[in-house]
């Protein structure tokens, strides 16, 4: 089997998410006979060859890699998504694009991947036809012999200087949701228990430094012990988890953080960290390891036995194995793919639909470029404006002329030819990347387009109150124009994305 995985971004490959799910897993999925790629979806644009048996899209959320899945199906592959942060249980306003491109998913994936039951409860609010497998983060290999060594060292010098290192790492905060350094300062209180009992606590808190405004910075300074700020690093992180005696994890109830996967808490454990995670029971499984309250940590500190320690150094090892071992959860991941129905029959390739993506305000740059690597049609609408190289646009409100269509050289030919007969040369210096205009139609779409005017196209309640109708009339009118055609809407504009709630729209 060829896997195929694709990832927003060349910056994304270095993400956790890729790192810790997706790279740790290719050497025994190799092994199972699975050959595993992960490339940024622009590798298409440069001309990655698409022959794989199975596609999955991480993290990938716009009009482009639906219309890749899309197309892929009709190829005969299976096409996945994986769904591992929770932003669709929510009436959050600014979430809305999320739960829209949730609801476009259904009926154009054959599997969908999460990482917790929790998420794959999320998931069937919206979904409950389309296979879904839980895929536990896997960890890193490590040595029983230096983790045991490392915790004895550990103990005795905290026992020996009273210094008492904790660490806490990870993203400062999110756009959406209150997380991160946020849940830190909100349970601070434990951090000065900690300090309030003979010990000298420490924090040194790994972080992505441009992220930190000056609220995130003053709530850090109010947290009742010394506070050192580094920037985070693969490297940075492995070595203060190494030295560090406890990894404090809070975790707070809401349900974008009681969805998220155990890979901090286990991280942590691997590097021979204790673990205190007040809040939410997010690391239920690993129970035995994990603190919930600073006194248990400090009286088990006292008498020399805490939660991990060398005794049961091997039986975190078993704990492990059901939840997060890599050869585990690949066996468990072909077995699931190799158990899905057959997806769509494979098209011959003279009976595969022309494609389009239809612009709306606001769109993903790329995909542009994606639809002249994949040959399908990139149209504007008028509220895109002109300065993507589009195949078509509609212009509404040039002075003094008529509204129109214009078309790229490309375009023209694969107009239908009762409007090719139609298309007329633009004058000298007209728009760039476009060479002809043809009159918009004497229809019903044609119409409507013919009486937009500037305030329905502007920011404000006219454009949500028009933007679904003046879309629509958008793709009828290129639709007569180009022939019969598979139109997906690309719209990231949050409010707008909802007012596009056909099923063939997305971000």
């Amino acid at each position: 089997m060829k896997l195929q995985i694709f990832v927003r971004s060349a910056t994304w490959l270095e993400t956790a998410g890729t790192r810790i799910r997706y790279h740790r897993m290719r050497a025994e999925l190799a092994q199972l006979g699975c050959v595993c790629s992960i490339d940024p979806i622009s590798r298409v644009r440069e001309g990655l060859k698409l022959g794989a048996d199975v596609y999955l899209f991480s993290k990938c959320h716009d009009a482009g890699a639906l219309m890749m899945a899309d197309m892929l199906r009709e190829a005969g592959a299976l096409v996945g998504f994986d769904l591992f942060d929770d932003y669709i249980s929510n009436e959050c306003s600014l979430t809305l694009s999320q739960r829209e491109f949730q609801r476009s998913l259904r009926g154009r994936a054959d599997f969908l991947l999460c990482s917790t039951p929790q998420m794959v409860d999320a998931v069937r609010a919206y979904d409950r036809d389309t296979p879904v497998h839980v895929l536990n983060d896997p960890f890193a290999p490590f040595s029983l012999g230096s983790l045991v060594q490392t915790l004895q060292d550990k103990v005795q010098r905290a026992r020996s200087t009273r210094c008492l290192e904790i660490v806490w790492f990870g993203q400062a905060a999110n756009p959406l949701f209150p997380v991160g350094i946020s849940d830190l300062v909100s349970f601070g209180q434990d951090l000065g228990r900690l300090g309030r009992a003979g010990w000298d606590a420490r924090l040194r808190v790994l972080t992505n430094g441009g992220a930190l405004d000056v609220e995130t910075l003053a709530g850090l300074r109010r947290l009742p012990l010394p506070v050192e700020i580094q920037e985070w690093s693969l490297q940075q992180e492995s070595t203060a988890l190494d030295t560090a005696l406890l990894a404090y994890i809070p975790v707070n109830y809401q349900p974008f953080s009681v969805a998220k996967s155990l890979n901090r808490a286990v991280t942590a454990l691997s590097h021979g960290a204790q673990v205190l995670s007040p809040g939410f029971s997010l690391y239920a499984p690993l129970d035995p390891f994990v603190y919930a309250h600073p006194d248990d940590l400090l009286q088990d500190l006292e008498f020399r036995e805490l939660r991990l320690n060398h005794a049961t150094a091997d039986s975190l090892l078993q704990a492990f194995a059901g939840i997060a071992d890599p050869a585990v959860e690949a066996l468990s991941l072909l077995t699931f793919l190799n158990g899905l129905p057959l997806g769509p029959l494979r098209r011959p390739v003279r009976q595969r639909c022309q494609r389009a993506i239809l612009h709306g305000a606001e769109t993903v740059p790329a995909t542009g470029s994606l639809c002249r690597a994949l040959g399908w049609l990139s149209w504007a609408s008028p509220f895109s404006g002109l300065v993507k190289p589009f195949d078509a646009a509609v212009t509404l409100l040039e002075d003094g002329a008529e509204p129109a269509i214009i078309l790229s050289r490309d375009a023209v030919a694969r107009l239908a030819s009762s409007w090719r007969r139609l298309a007329v040369p633009l004058s000298a210096g007209g728009v760039s990347g476009f060479t002809h205009r043809v009159p918009l139609p004497d229809s019903p779409a044609g119409q409507i387009l013919a009486n937009v005017n500037a305030a329905m196209l502007s920011p404000g309640p006219l454009r949500a109150m028009h933007y679904r109708s003046i879309m629509a009339a958008t793709e009828a009118v290129f639709k007569d124009a180009f022939g019969d055609t598979t139109v997906i809407w690309s719209e990231l504009e949050p409010y707008l994305a909802t007012a596009a709630v056909a099923p063939e729209s997305a971000g």
